[in-house]
């Protein structure tokens, strides 16, 4: 009996070992996809910021973060952001699908980097046209509504990408809540689409080909009309024969040169301006980044950034 108590103890101690090692893993990889060093934003704002970046990197297993700061340690914006992504157990799969946007508060630069299928639903060109809705946001101060703006943006191009074509139910900040409203429903092509005259099955269906007889007809008509008048008047000129020479007009020895002279008459100067180095761009000021590159951690990043 003894012996059956030390067994049960030994076990007791062995679970209650276990489970703080298994919270502890859990906890690994319960992380912030707000991180608002700069503290650019509200508690709220913070929270509901946190929130809607979940549900959408939840919904495409494609993480989304935003991250803003005053010091970078001597990096440059992309190192940092790569780094950052990389060495916080940030993104999905094996690939560690996924981007991150970054802000530098000191040098008013900006920079998505991206990973895994990031490098292909979000490229340069996309980030291009991101950054021309989300940008302008971050440069008026309005920081929340810019990084909503990026989220939805950032999970519009994933699902374009995924499926060929955004999901309008969750891209509600990207177009207007009644943009599609009553244009792809039934009664809107009962009652504008199939209007009189064209009901299927009614008699004026055939009102295109009587259309396309009638102008034919009217060509027809009117070639008739216009060659009969020019074929008389052609008929009657018997006089004139065609000349292959302007010379043949020339009455022989009439024509005599006495002076000439060159006359300098005007110029043509072309000039082209020197190539100058881009300073502007869609993304907001000087743009950088572009192209796969590799992080320090060895992974492949993407991305593009600016000014703001």
């Amino acid at each position: 009996m003894k012996r059956l108590m030390t067994i049960l103890a030994a076990l007791l101690m062995a679970v209650l070992l276990v489970v703080p090692v298994s919270a502890s893993v859990v906890d690994e990889h319960v992380y912030s996809r707000v991180i608002d060093e700069a503290d650019l934003l509200t508690a709220q704002e913070e929270a509901d910021l946190e929130e809607v970046l979940a549900e959408y990197s939840e919904l495409y297993a494609f993480d989304m973060v935003v991250l803003t700061a005053d010091d970078m340690g001597g990096q440059d914006i992309i190192s940092y952001a790569d780094d950052y992504y990389d060495y916080n157990g940030y993104g999905y799969g094996s690939d560690y699908d996924g981007c991150i946007l970054i802000l530098n508060m000191t040098t008013r630069e900006w920079y998505i980097s991206t990973c895994g299928y990031g490098i292909v639903a979000l490229n340069d060109m996309v980030i291009d046209q991101m950054a021309e809705v989300f940008v302008p946001l971050l440069s008026s101060g309005d920081y929340y509504k810019g990084f909503v703006t990026f989220t939805e943006q950032c999970a519009y191009y994933v699902d374009l990408s995924l499926n060929g074509g955004g999901d309008m139910d969750t891209m509600t900040g990207i177009y207007p809540d009644d943009f599609y409203d009553g244009v792809y429903e039934d009664e809107y092509y009962e009652d504008h689409y199939y209007d009189d005259g064209y009901t299927t099955g009614s008699s004026t269906v055939s009102l295109l080909p009587a259309l396309l007889g009638m102008g034919v007809l009217a060509l027809v008509v009117g070639f008739f009309i216009a060659f009969v008048p020019m074929f008389r008047l052609k008929k009657q000129l018997k006089s004139v024969a065609k000349k292959a020479a302007a010379a043949d007009y020339v009455k022989p020895g009439s024509k005599r040169i006495t002076k000439s002279r060159d006359a300098f008459l005007y110029s043509n100067v072309t000039r082209m301006p020197k190539p100058k180095e881009n300073k502007s761009g869609s993304r907001g000021g000087m743009s950088f980044g572009g192209g796969v590159h590799i992080g320090s951690s060895g992974r492949s990043h993407g991305g593009g950034g600016g000014r703001f």
